[in-house]
């Protein structure tokens, strides 16, 4: 889909396997940013990548519902994207819809690709029947697309993976029909059990994030999918300052696995959200993910204000005594 040279488009931030496979095509990256309003609500920068838009520009990867934000395109937002790209004949879409399955509060997920005629000739659409599933670690998936861009992805297939275990491949093929077609714990399917699940996921963890007495978790607007991102502005006199020092061991035990992510020389600190993850994880036995990490190290938006939390699992896990009373210490 492109060579040497060529430009891939996201919006930032973006999942972060995306790097390693424009960087193994040889092409360049250009972010366009995201941002919030008042409300925590998440919105593409259309503006900014637009401008970005040349004559090298190959291919834009779009993923939808969006991770890390949780967002979900809008019909109007998926109306102003294809009339940017109707501009750019020569630009692909490579559209991530891993998480298709999942839309929260009724919401409506429109794919770029059947939007219209045009959109669906330069389009090829991914799926992961593990994300579906909840069986990630079964890394079995799908691409749906016109046959002369289906075509390219046999050749990058057979020089990577060569082929997927058959007994996943029957095993998922079996359960996908299943979990479409047959009630499940109550529901009308699989699917609707697990955004159920999530949902309350969701806003169980917003509840928990209230008993802090300090640090001020002000949650986004999650439209869809297994994360929750969260402001955690102006925290920074709550983290100890060892979290903060660049490139300094600060683990007591000398048999930890953990390797300390290097920072470019260009960063004079540990940015905010690392620290607080780093202090979290190490102080607290909280696991979290920051932000910028979804980032380029050189953009002029990286997002350090934020944090991800994983919302993928029952509100029981999150609203339990012993969660309860680590929120109230921080």
């Amino acid at each position: 889909m492109v060579n040497k040279g060529d430009h891939v488009h996201m919006f930032e931030p973006y999942y972060t396997q995306y790097i390693n496979h424009i960087e193994f095509a040889g092409a360049d990256c250009v972010t366009s940013p995201m941002y919030t309003n008042d409300k925590g609500e998440w919105f593409f920068d259309f503006d900014h990548f637009e401008k970005s838009l040349d004559e090298n520009s190959k291919l834009l990867i779009i993923t939808n519902p969006h991770n890390p934000s949780g967002k979900i395109f809008t019909e109007d937002e998926i109306a102003r994207l294809s009339a940017i790209l109707d501009k750019w004949p020569q630009v692909t879409v490579l559209s991530d819809e891993v998480y298709f399955h999942l839309p929260f509060d009724g919401r409506k997920l429109v794919s770029f690709a059947n939007y219209s005629e045009s959109n669906w000739k330069k389009t090829v659409n991914v799926f992961s029947a593990g994300k579906m599933l909840n069986c990630t670690g079964w890394k079995i998936g799908w691409a749906i697309g016109p046959k002369d861009l289906i075509h390219q992805a046999f050749f990058v297939h057979e020089a990577s993976v060569f082929c997927p275990n058959v007994p996943g491949q029957y095993a998922l093929s079996k359960s996908l029909e299943q979990a479409f077609t047959q009630p499940y714990e109550g529901y009308k399917n699989y699917f609707a059990f697990v955004q159920s699940v999530f949902q309350a996921g969701r806003d169980a963890c917003q509840e928990l994030l209230s008993y802090s007495q300090n640090i001020k978790f002000k949650p986004t607007v999650v439209e869809s999918g297994y994360f929750m991102p969260v402001d955690i502005s102006g925290c920074e006199e709550h983290i100890p300052e060892k979290y903060f020092l660049k490139n300094v061991n600060y683990e007591d035990d000398e048999k930890t696995l953990v390797k300390q992510m290097q920072f470019p020389d260009n960063f004079e600190r540990v940015p905010l959200d690392f620290a607080l993850c780093r202090y979290l994880a190490v102080e607290k036995g909280v696991s979290c993910m920051p932000v910028s990490n979804f980032c380029l190290h050189e953009s002029k938006t990286p997002l350090h204000n934020y944090i991800r939390i994983a919302i993928c699992r029952p509100p029981d896990q999150f609203l339990n005594p012993s969660m309860i009373e680590k929120f109230k210490t921080l």
